[in-house]
């Protein structure tokens, strides 16, 4: 009768473990593992609790590759409908309109309009470009035609004073380096001061 009791305690400890270990799992400690000993029959439930966590957690892992795979394919998916978007823009047409408009200035005797619309077209143009790679004379000539359109925007306030030496011209460089830098010295440099100046810049 005593050996009865004895294995008759140590078998509902052992289920009170199992209860107390799901209970400890289903409050989000999945990774534990339970660790009994107990009868066979307890210990092969055990055993079986612990590789069913396990198939749920390469089941888990599974799904949230899946996920992040979708992910990726969503927003390459994304991406590849905004440049497609970005390619229903016709340049001909902005090219076209701004033709249009140095016309127009012509026409008028407006020798400003007729030279900015010039010089954005020109820009618009070497932008889209397809080459990545440019001659340095390419690059300059942009920012040429950007500073000319800055100097009729501030009427003298901003100068740009461009020196290149002529044996870099047919250097070769990545496009559209110089423009931004130049731009932002008008932008965070020159425009907030009252007095303007200068944008000078040394190609050798």
């Amino acid at each position: 009768l005593a050996a009865h009791f004895t294995i008759s305690r140590r078998i509902t400890r052992s289920v009170g473990n199992i209860v107390a270990f799901l209970q400890d799992v289903s409050a989000g400690h999945s990774e534990r593992r339970i660790q009994i000993h107990a009868p066979d029959e307890i210990t092969t439930i055990a055993n079986s609790i612990n590789q069913m966590l396990d198939r749920l957690e390469d089941t888990n892992r599974s799904v949230l590759a899946a996920q992040s795979e979708l992910y990726k394919a969503e927003l390459l998916q994304r991406q590849t409908q905004f440049a497609a978007l970005q390619r229903q823009i016709n340049p001909h047409f902005l090219f076209n309109t701004l033709n249009c408009i140095a016309n127009i200035g012509a026409v008028h005797n407006v020798p400003e309009i007729v030279r900015i619309a010039s010089c954005m077209g020109k820009i618009f143009r070497y932008c889209i470009k397809g080459a990545e790679i440019v001659t340095v004379r390419e690059e300059i000539a942009c920012v040429h035609d950007y500073l000319e359109i800055i100097e009729l925007r501030y009427q003298g306030k901003i100068r740009g004073d461009l020196v290149v030496d002529e044996s870099v011209l047919d250097k070769r460089m990545v496009k559209m380096v110089l423009q931004p830098i130049v731009e932002n010295a008008v932008f965070h440099g020159l425009e907030p001061k009252r007095g303007g100046g200068t944008i000078v810049i040394r190609v050798y």
